[in-house]
């Protein structure tokens, strides 16, 4: 794994893959900062070349403020630049998820309520699909 540390006033408008720029990454508070696990996006930008078409980043760095204003995990990969919250409108949630696990990315969860699924480089190979609260009557 290979995080490199970026600024969005300087780096922003760079590209880290042919479709991918660091800005796409910034933490949504507009911090400066932003932590991006390169091997991460090599691995996106090769499931977007397999598809061929766009992919949008939801959610890439976050800091750990901004984090706890979302209420996300409590030791998010996200503040650690080691995940990406990703969609892409004209693919099938599940499949997406798919080719995901088979390029080799470790990290999948699928929020199929909320139409988008979080990638991230841990260790260990996880792929759970998040079903938040099932409301009965």
């Amino acid at each position: 794994m290979k995080i490199r540390d970026y600024s969005l006033k300087i780096n922003g408008e760079e590209k880290i893959t042919d479709n991918f720029q660091v800005k796409e990454f910034a933490c949504k508070d507009g911090n400066d900062k932003i932590l991006i696990d390169i091997e991460l996006v090599c691995l996106l930008q090769a499931i977007r070349r397999h598809i061929g078409q766009p992919i949008t980043i939801i959610s890439g760095y976050r800091t750990t403020e901004y984090n706890n204003q979302i209420n996300g995990a409590k030791n998010s990969y996200h503040c650690l630049g080691r995940a990406i919250d990703i969609q892409c409108k004209h693919i099938n949630i599940y499949e997406l998820a798919m080719l995901l696990v088979r390029i080799g990315i470790n990290g999948v969860i699928i929020y199929p309520q909320k139409n988008f699924i979080h990638i991230d480089n841990r260790e260990k190979p996880y792929f759970k699909v998040e079903l938040g609260e099932i409301n009965e009557k």
